[in-house]
């Protein structure tokens, strides 16, 4: 059997590279820091409560208005009811990333998601 001597090309050199490249991308983009995210909660402009939110905390319910209700859970919060018309705010579910934000109008009520540390919320990548 007759050895074929192999011949890398630049083209080669460059594809090896790209593959590593972004390989190396990937790996640390999946590894980005724990971000110790906060809900705050404001009624008519002015903040009531900061929560935090830990995968470990148990279930609870926060009443900030007799008629408005959240749901704090492992990590994340909802608005549970609210006796607004349209309920919007209860059917945007559940907030668990850094910049998302609900708001019940009619009840001038709102929660907002900021973390300290990692990235920002990226709506591309949704």
């Amino acid at each position: 059997m007759l050895m074929k001597n192999i011949v890398i090309k630049s083209i080669d050199i460059i594809l090896i590279i790209s593959l590593a490249t972004i390989g190396l991308f990937l790996t640390l983009y999946n590894q980005s820091p724990q971000i110790l995210l906060t809900a705050t909660v404001k009624l008519n402009g002015k903040t009531v409560q900061t929560l935090h939110l830990n995968d470990d905390q148990p279930s609870q319910m926060i009443y900030i208005k007799q008629d408005v209700i959240l749901e704090l859970e492992q990590g994340k919060i909802r608005f549970a009811e609210s006796d607004c018309p349209d309920k919007i705010c209860v059917n945007t579910g559940w907030l668990s990333k850094n910049g998302q934000v609900a708001v019940c109008l009619p009840r001038r009520v709102s929660v907002e998601i900021r973390g300290e540390g990692g990235v920002d919320f990226d709506a591309w990548a949704y």
